[in-house]
Order: structure tokens, then C-alpha cells, then sequence
């Protein structure tokens, strides 16, 4: 038999490094237990579903805007860059809290203005629902970047995943939604900017 030598970069690599500890993997009965942690959990469950729904219920409700769906899918990228762009902005120099009200109002004075004019053929209609678009978008984004500030970095994924099902869970009726008949969808959206 012949033996071999395996340096200390080489007993790391392979994990049989003895100065390197254990640690335990995070599971959600570690988030649980620490009440802050499980407070930040059910609040950011609460805005994933809330902001995945209604972003996915505006985009789905897209073939119903008037005018051309093409030029309406443009509008509505440049509308989700915009959002982006200014939900960093509002993050960096505002509270989580402070970024979903603001976003939040947006998309619920937007919704508003729809239900009132939507029989309407008034010109503004595409402005209201870019608004509309907007603070969808923004309370997303402010959702999804909240999660990595709201949780030790060993949590981060195991909290995605969570936060992750449950939207995607909730997020099943939004197409069905959008297919109902005026004004229900909107109805639906402004329901849940006020909840939020």
C-alpha cells in the first residue's frame, strides 16, 4: 500500500479540513424561533404575494389596454425600467416601509383613476395605466431586494424559496383575474394596494 500526501489546500478542498467548523444548515425552524426574524418572514411573504399578483395580473391584463398590444408591450418595458431604476433610487435614500407606501400609492391612485374613466376613450388611459405599471413594478423590486435586508445572509435563500412559494402559490388566479370581466381585474389590483 502506498501512502499519499494531501496538503492542507488539498484536506480543504475535500472538506476534511479539521480547522474549518460545522455549521448547521438554516432551516425555517431557525427563522421561527427568533421573533424578529419570523415577524420580517410573514411581512415579506405578505408583500411577495401581494406584489407578485398584482404585477402579474397587470401583465396579463395587457391584451385588454386599447391600442396597439405591441406598442402597449414597449410602453410597459420602458414603464418596468423606469420602476426599476427609481426603486434603487427610493431604497437608497428611504426605508423599506416608506418605498412599498410610496409604491403602493402610486399603483392605487393609478387604479382609482382606471375604475373611474375606464368606460371612457379617453387619451390618458395608457398614461394611467403606465402609473399603474410603475408602482407595480417598483413594490416588486422593493419586495424582492428587502429579503437580503431584512435577514442574515445564511437565511437569504431559505427565505426566497419560502417567500418564492407562496407567491407563485397565490399568483395561480392572476391570469384567471385578468380574464374577468371590467372592471373586476382592477378591482382585484386596487384591493391589494391597499392591503399592502
Amino acid at each position: 500500500m502506498q501512502a499519499s500526501f494531501v496538503g492542507p489546500m488539498a484536506a480543504s478542498m475535500a472538506g476534511n479540513d479539521p480547522t474549518i467548523s460545522k455549521q448547521k444548515d438554516p432551516s425555517v425552524y431557525d427563522i421561527i424561533a427568533d421573533p424578529v426574524l419570523k415577524k420580517n418572514l410573514w411581512a415579506s411573504c405578505f408583500v411577495w404575494l401581494l406584489s407578485a399578483f398584482n404585477f402579474y395580473l397587470i401583465t396579463f391584463y395587457l391584451k385588454n389596454i386599447p391600442g396597439s398590444v405591441y406598442l402597449n408591450s414597449v410602453l410597459f418595458a420602458l414603464a418596468d425600467m423606469c420602476a426599476f431604476l427609481s426603486s434603487g433610487i427610493i431604497l437608497k435614500f428611504f426605508k423599506i416601509h416608506q418605498g412599498l407606501t410610496l409604491s403602493y400609492g402610486l399603483s392605487m391612485i393609478g387604479g382609482c383613476c382606471y375604475l373611474v374613466f375606464y368606460k371612457s376613450d379617453l387619451p390618458w388611459v395608457i398614461p394611467v395605466l403606465l402609473c399603474v405599471r410603475v408602482g407595480g413594478a417598483m413594490s416588486f423590486n422593493i419586495g424582492y431586494v428587502s429579503v437580503a435586508r431584512l435577514f442574515p445572509t445564511r437565511f437569504v435563500a431559505t427565505v426566497f424559496g419560502l417567500v418564492n412559494l407562496v407567491a407563485n402559490f397565490f399568483t395561480i388566479a392572476a391570469p384567471m383575474v385578468a380574464e374577468m370581466g371590467e372592471p373586476i381585474p382592477f378591482v382585484w389590483f386596487v384591493c391589494n394596494t391597499i392591503f399592502g
